[in-house]
Formats: C-alpha cells, structure tokens, sequence
C-alpha cells in the first residue's frame, strides 16, 4: 500500500512540476513578446536622446 501510496505522489508532483513548467514557460514567452515590443517603442526614443545628447 505504501509503495502505490510513493508512486501516485511522485505522480502528482511531476504533474503538477510539468504543469508548473508549461505555465511559466507561456508566461516567460508571452513577458518576452512584451519586452519586445517595450523595446521596440522606447528604443528609438533611447536612440534619438543619446544622439541629441
């Protein structure tokens, strides 16, 4: 019993790791794509003032 007891908890706990992964990886992504376009709005801004400046 405690064997079947083991395996269903390192089940549950690579699930809920693999789940864990998959949401931070689309969470990663998707702060990535903000980054870029963050980047990409406040970077000519960032241009522009080191050239003035």
């Amino acid at each position: 019993m405690g064997a079947i007891c083991n395996v269903v908890n390192t089940l549950a706990g690579y699930s809920a790791y693999f789940c864990y992964l998959v949401v931070s990886y689309f969470f990663l992504r998707d702060i990535g794509r903000l980054y870029l376009v963050i980047s990409f709005v406040f970077s000519p801004h960032i241009l522009y003032t080191l050239v003035i400046k």
